[in-house]
């Protein structure tokens, strides 16, 4: 049996989505935020506000819109020439 430990990402991406779910004008201002990298830098700097230490690449692999990465089983759209 093995047991899974969360990585200290992990455990940092935790936190901070329990703090947004729990600050109403936080979790506004990041729905609010349509551009995608001005969104990672609003989660950046609310995290370091609140101490916690997030990498921008962790996060965005968090929110990938595949992370499962189940597109790879899917056939891709063919292309005419």
């Amino acid at each position: 049996m093995t047991i899974d430990v969360p990585t200290e990402q992990q455990t940092a991406l935790g936190r901070f989505t329990a703090l947004v779910m729990a600050d109403e004008a936080l979790a506004d201002s990041l729905c609010q935020t349509v551009d995608a990298n001005s969104f990672f830098d609003l989660v950046m700097r609310s995290a370091s506000a609140r101490g916690l230490a997030l990498d921008t690449e962790a996060v965005r692999a968090q929110l990938s819109p595949d992370p499962l990465g189940l597109a790879r089983w899917t056939a891709s759209p063919a292309t005419g020439s």
